[in-house]
C-alpha cells in the first residue's frame, strides 16, 4: 500500500502546561518511551522514510538529542519566530526545497500518538480518493476544545473552525442581541462577553481578550458608564457566524451549528507538497487568537479548487478516541499511559468465534439437514449445492475428529476456513497493477485454533506423514531476525540461514510468514500464541493457491485471536507481503481471491490501490471444471526460478520504457500504466514503444541498456548468470494483452457474451502455451510471433480502416509470450476446446504444472470427463482428477 515519503513533525511548542522548564512536551516519556520516539516509530512502521522535525525555543537541544538517539533520517528545521503551527510548517517546507511538488507529506504534532492501523486506513482513503488534502477526524459528541470540521452539502470537508473563534462569534451574537434589547451598560456587556468567550472555570485573560475583540475589549473593559453609538456601530459590524463559498453558492454556519459538528480536528493532515507551497502563505491571522492557523489549510485548498469537478479535500473518520492520543498536561499524560497499557495488555479474541468442540460438532451434524441453523450457516458459505455442502462438511468432521485427540476437553476453539481460488482472467499481472477476475472454489484449508497465554505457536496437520508438526516462539524468532522493515527481514542472510538450517521451505513456514508480517505491522505488543490444527482438501501444487489459502487462513486466525482490526486492502497486502518470506516475489491476487470471494459470483479486483471494482454473477447452467495435470507446480527449484525470471522481464521492460520515453517516466509506476488512457496516446504509439524493446537480451545486455538503474531486485530470486536471456518484449506484450482481457471480462459475463469469454480464454492460454497439438494429437512447439515484422503488421492493421483488421490488432487479442505452461496442460486445453459445449479452457495458476480450468455447459460435463480420461489421463497412466466448481464465499472464521 502506498504511504507518504515525508513527515513533518511539529515539536517547537513550549508545552507550558506540562509544568516543566527542563523537558519539552514531546520528550515526556509515555510508558518509558519519549512521546516523539513512540510517534516516529509508528510513522516509520507505516512506510515513511524521511522526517522533518520543527524545533524552536530554549529546549531544542533536548528534542534533537532525543530524536537522534534513535533516528538518523531526520532534517531539523528551526522556527525562529513562534508564529503558530502554520509558520512551523512553512519553515519545514522551506528547509527541504528539493521535495517534488507531487510528493505527499504527513503533518502531525510531535506528541500525537496514532494507532498504526488508523494511519494505514488514512493513507488508503487519501490515495483512493486522489484528493489533494486529507485530514483525520474524531467522530465524537462529547465536549472538547478541538476545532470543528465543517462539511459542504455533498459531505466534502469545507473548513475547520477553532473553538476560540466559535466562542468569539457567539459573544458577538449575544452582545448584539443584548444591545438590540436596549442594554447599554458597559459593565453588564463586558461581563456577558467574558462569560461567553472564556471557558467555564477560567478567569478572563486580558491578552486573549484584546486579541479576540480588539478595540471593543478596550471600550467595554474601562469604566462603568453606558456605551456610545460608535461602540454600537462597531459591535453591529462584528461577525456573528461563519460563511464559506462552495460550488453551490455561499453556505453559513452559526456558532452553535459549528460547535455541534461531531467531527473534531486532531491536527493530522496529508497534503501534496506543491499544494502546500501554493497555499501556506495565503493564510492570515484574522481570527480570535491572531495566529496563523494551520487548520486554515483545509479551506484554503477547498477554495483554490472550488470549480474543479473532483473534490480536492477528503477526511477519514475515527470513532474510537483511544486510537488517536495526545496530551497537554500531566493529568492527560497519565490517561494516555493508562490507555496504551490497556491496549498492550489486550489480547481478546474477536467476540463470537470461540466455541467448544461439542458445539462445533452440533453444527456439523445438522449441516446437511435443511431448516436447521447448521444448514443455514453452510448455505451462506457454499450456496444451495447439497453435494458441495456434504463434501465440505465431511472434511469438517475429519478435522473435528482429529481435534478430539489434539485439544483438551472444553478448550475454546475458533474454526477458520480459506478456499482455493481460480483467476478466471488476469494471470501473471496482479503485481503489475492489472485486474484479476477471481472465483473461490469449494476446496479449502481448514483450521481449529486455540488461543494461548504465551507467544508459542504450535502447528499440527491432520496428515502428519506428509506435513510434519512444528512450533516456534514469536519472541525467539524476532530476536534472530533484523526488524528495520519487512523488506530488510525477508532479504536478510539470517532468514536464509534459518530456512537452510531447517531443510528448506516447509508448510509451516507459510504460517510463520503470516504471523511475522502481522507482528511487524502491529508492533505495539507481542502477538498471542496459538495451537493450530490444520486440514484441507485443496490439491497441492496444482495451481489452486493452496499455499496462499494457508497464508490467508493463518492471517485470519492471527488477527482474530488477537482482536486486531484490519481493512480489506491492508489484510490482502499483509498476506501478499507475508508470502515473500518463503521467497516468492509476486503480488496479492491469490490472497485477494481467497479472502474476497463471493458465493455464486466472480469478483473483479484491481491493485495499486487494491479495490473490488465489480462483482458479477457466475452464469447459470455452467460450471468451472478444474482438471489436475498430475504434474506438480511446486514453488521451488526450477519452477520458482522461472516464475521470478518472468517477473524480472516485466521489471526490465518497464525500466526500458521509462528510459526510451522519459516524458512519461513520472507516471509509469507499474506496467499497467502503459496504456492509451494514462499516456493519452493512440494504440499505434503503444506498439511503437514495444518495437523499441529488445526481444531476448542477456543480463549483460540489459545492464548495458540500463547502466543507471538498480537492477538488483529484478535479478534476485532466480538464476541470473550474465548470458541468461530475458524475453522482455514477449512478456511485456503478454502482460499488456492480459490486462486488457482482464479489464473487459466482467462486461462480457454481464452481457452473457460467452463467445467472447471463450475467445479471451484461448488468447490468454496461448500467451502461456509451449506446445500445440494437431488433429492426431501430435505435438509441435508453439512459436508466438513477437518480432518486428509482427508489430509492424499490427500497425498496418490499425491504419487499414478495415473493421476486422483493426479489431484483430487490439491489445486483448495479442498473446505475447509468457510461456509458463507445460505440454501436458497444453494438451488438456486442446482436448477441452475440441469438446462441444465447452466455452473456453486455459491454464490455472502461475503455471509450470498444476491444473487447467474449463468453462463448460453443465450438460457437456460428462463429455469433457470422457474425453480427458480417454485422451489424456489413460495414455499418461494418471488417475483422473477433475473438480466441478461453483463460486463459494471467501475466507473467514465461521461465526455461530
Amino acid at each position: 500500500m502506498p504511504s507518504p515519503k515525508y513527515c513533518i513533525i511539529l515539536a517547537a511548542g513550549k508545552g507550558t502546561r506540562m509544568k516543566s522548564d527542563l523537558t519539552p512536551k514531546v520528550c515526556f516519556e509515555v510508558n518509558g518511551v519519549p512521546a516523539i520516539l513512540r510517534a516516529m516509530r509508528t510513522y516509520k512502521g507505516t512506510g515513511i522514510p524521511q522526517f522533518i522535525v520543527v524545533i524552536g525555543g530554549t529546549l531544542t537541544g533536548k528534542v534533537m538529542e532525543t530524536v537522534n538517539s534513535e533516528f538518523s533520517n531526520v532534517v531539523f528545521a528551526y522556527q525562529h519566530e513562534q508564529n503558530g503551527t502554520a509558520g512551523a510548517v512553512d519553515c519545514a517546507v522551506k528547509s527541504l526545497p528539493s521535495i517534488p511538488d507531487d510528493e505527499d507529506i504527513l503533518i502531525v504534532a510531535g506528541d500525537r500518538l496514532i494507532d498504526s492501523g488508523v494511519l494505514e486506513q488514512f493513507y488508503d482513503n487519501y490515495y483512493s480518493s486522489q484528493a489533494l488534502f486529507s485530514l483525520l477526524s474524531l467522530e465524537i459528541s462529547a465536549p472538547s476544545s478541538s476545532g470543528r470540521i465543517l462539511l459542504d452539502k455533498h459531505g466534502t470537508p469545507l473548513a475547520i473552525v477553532e473553538m476560540a473563534d466559535i466562542r468569539q462569534r457567539r459573544a458577538f451574537t449575544r452582545l448584539q442581541q443584548a444591545v438590540q434589547k436596549g442594554e447599554r451598560s458597559r459593565q453588564i456587556l463586558f461581563n456577558l462577553l467574558c462569560t461567553t468567550f472564556f471557558p467555564a472555570e477560567t478567569s478572563p485573560d486580558e491578552t486573549k481578550g484584546r486579541k479576540a475583540f480588539g478595540s471593543l475589549w478596550e471600550t467595554l473593559a474601562t469604566g462603568t458608564d453606558t456605551i456610545d453609538d460608535a461602540t454600537i456601530q462597531l459591535l453591529n459590524q462584528a461577525p456573528t457566524g461563519f460563511e464559506f463559498e462552495t460550488p453551490d453558492g455561499p453556505i453559513a454556519f452559526s456558532p452553535d451549528q459549528a460547535e455541534a459538528s461531531p467531527l473534531r480536528n486532531v491536527s493530522v493532515y496529508l497534503i501534496k507538497c506543491g499544494v502546500l507551497r501554493s497555499v501556506i502563505n495565503s493564510l492570515s491571522c484574522d481570527n480570535a487568537q491572531k495566529e496563523i492557523y494551520l487548520s486554515d489549510l483545509l479551506n484554503a485548498v477547498y477554495r483554490a479548487n472550488l470549480h474543479q469537478n473532483a473534490a480536492a479535500t477528503t477526511l477519514f473518520k475515527v470513532k474510537d478516541s483511544t486510537k488517536i492520543l495526545g496530551f497537554n498536561n500531566p493529568s492527560e499524560l497519565l490517561e494516555v499511559e493508562k490507555t496504551l497499557t490497556n491496549a498492550q495488555n489486550l489480547h481478546e479474541c474477536t467476540p463470537g468465534l470461540l466455541h467448544t468442540l461439542p458445539e462445533w460438532n452440533a453444527i456439523f451434524d445438522e449441516a446437511c439437514t435443511p431448516g436447521t441453523h447448521g444448514h443455514a450457516v453452510m448455505q451462506g458459505i457454499y450456496g444451495d449445492s447439497p453435494d458441495i455442502i456434504q463434501r465440505q462438511v465431511c472434511e469438517m468432521k475429519k478435522i473435528a475428529a482429529a481435534a478430539e485427540k489434539h485439544f483438551k476437553p472444553g478448550t475454546p476453539l475458533m474454526f477458520v476456513r480459506a478456499p482455493g481460488r481460480l483467476n478466471a482472467m488476469g494471470r501473471h499481472i496482479d503485481h503489475q497493477g492489472g485486474n484479476c477476475n477471481l472465483m473461490t472454489i469449494s476446496f479449502e484449508t481448514m483450521m481449529f485454533v486455540a488461543p494461548r497465554n504465551d507467544d508459542m505457536v504450535t502447528m499440527v496437520h491432520c496428515d502428519p506423514a506428509d506435513y510434519p508438526s512444528a512450533s516456534f516462539r514469536i519472541s525467539e524468532l524476532l530476536a534472530d531476525l533484523p526488524w528495520d522493515d519487512w523488506g530488510t527481514l525477508i532479504g536478510s542472510q539470517k532468514l536464509a540461514n534459518i530456512i537452510k538450517e531447517s531443510g528448506g521451505i516447509g508448510w509451516t513456514d507459510y504460517i510463520k510468514a503470516a504471523i511475522l508480517r502481522i507482528q511487524k505491522q502491529f508492533t505495539g505488543a507481542m502477538l498471542r500464541g496459538m495451537d493450530m490444527l490444520v486440514h484441507g482438501n485443496i490439491p497441492q501444487a496444482a495451481g489452486l493457491s493452496s499455499s496462499s489459502s494457508l497464508v490467508v487462513c493463518a492471517t485470519d486466525a492471527t488477527i482474530n485471536i488477537n482482536g486486531i482490526s484490519t481493512f480489506p486492502k491492508q489484510f490482502i497486502t499483509l498476506c501478499g507481503e507475508g508470502e515473500w518470506y518463503v521467497g516468492t516475489h509476486g503480488g496479492s491476487a491469490d490472497h485477494a481471491a481467497v479472502k474476497m470471494g463471493a458465493c455464486g459470483s466472480i469478483v473483479k479486483v484491481r491493485f495499486f490501490d487494491f479495490d473490488v471494482e465489480e462483482i458479477v454473477p457466475f452464469p447459470e447452467g455452467y460450471s468451472m471444471l478444474v482438471c489436475d495435470s498430475g504434474i506438480k507446480a511446486r514453488k521451488s527449484s526450477n519452477a520458482k526460478d522461472q516464475y521470478n525470471h518472468r517477473v524480472a522481464c516485466y521489471r526490465i521492460g518497464l525500466e526500458l520504457i521509462r528510459k526510451f520515453c522519459p516524458q512519461y517516466a513520472p507516471i509509469l509506476k507499474h506496467l499497467r500504466d502503459v496504456n492509451t488512457t494514462t499516456l493519452n496516446l493512440p494504440l499505434r504509439d503503444i506498439y511503437k514503444i514495444l518495437l523499441r524493446l529488445p526481444e531476448n537480451p542477456t543480463r549483460t545486455e540489459v545492464e548495458q541498456l540500463l547502466p543507471d538503474v538498480d537492477l538488483s531486485r529484478a535479478f534476485s530470486g532466480h538464476d541470473s548468470t550474465p548470458d541468461r536471456k530475458y524475453p522482455v518484449r514477449g512478456v511485456v506484450l503478454y502482460g499488456l494483452g492480459e490486462m486488457r482481457r482482464a479489464a473487459k471480462l466482467a462486461e462480457a459475463f454481464k452481457r452473457n457474451d460467452l463467445a467472447t469469454v471463450g475467445k479471451m480464454f484461448q488468447f490468454s492460454h496461448d500467451g502461456d502455451r509451449v506446445v500445440s497439438y494437431d488433429k492426431n494429437w501430435n505435438p509441435t512447439p508453439f512459436m508466438p510471433n513477437t518480432g518486428n515484422s509482427y508489430i509492424l503488421a499490427l500497425l498496418d492493421d490499425l491504419d487499414s480502416g478495415d473493421v476486422e483488421r483493426v479489431t484483430r490488432a487490439q491489445l486483448e487479442w495479442q498473446t505475447g509470450a509468457y510461456a509458463c505452461s507445460i505440454p501436458e496442460i497444453d494438451k488438456m486445453v486442446d482436448i477441452a476446446q475440441r469438446t462441444p459445449g465447452v466455452i473456453g479452457a486455459q491454464l490455472a495458476g502461475a503455471g509450470l504444472g498444476g491444473c487447467m480450468m474449463i468453462l463448460t455447459q453443465n450438460d457437456a460435463v460428462d463429455a469433457v470427463y470422457d474425453n480427458l480420461e480417454k485422451l489424456y489421463y489413460a495414455p499418461a497412466n494418471r488417475p483422473p482428477r477433475i473438480l466441478k466448481c461453483k463460486p463459494v464465499a471467501g475466507a473467514a472464521p465461521i461465526m455461530l
